[in-house]
């Protein structure tokens, strides 16, 4: 089983804080109740209004079933959220490992 990362890109219509507080409610609800997910890094570029999430599953079947899961189709179709991508790729782990990825350590907590 390789440890799978999920990068999800999309723009955003709301004000940053506004946004902020959406996400808020939801990160709680990833972080709990997401079958093999290990962290995920939340991102934006606020000018752009643009937001990427990356991911770290424990496996690919946990990246694929959350990436056509019901928390994704949810976001997609929510109408502040545009140019919607989500895209697992499996980790290379050693060379991640040369560069201080945080792969490693997710896997041994």
């Amino acid at each position: 089983m390789a440890l799978t990362t999920v990068r999800i890109t999309f723009n955003f219509s709301l004000p940053r804080a506004d946004f902020e507080q959406v996400c808020a409610q939801a990160a709680h609800h990833i972080a709990d109740d997401v079958p093999g997910l290990h962290w995920k890094i939340w991102s934006l570029d606020d000018a752009a209004h643009e937001f990427c999430g990356l991911y770290l599953f424990a496996d690919a079947g946990a990246a694929h079933a959350y990436v056509n899961g019901p928390i994704i189709a949810q976001l997609k179709g929510a109408p502040f959220v545009s140019n919607f991508s989500a895209k697992p790729y499996e980790v290379i782990e050693n060379l991640t490992a040369i560069t201080r990825g945080p792969v490693t350590a997710a896997v041994a907590n």
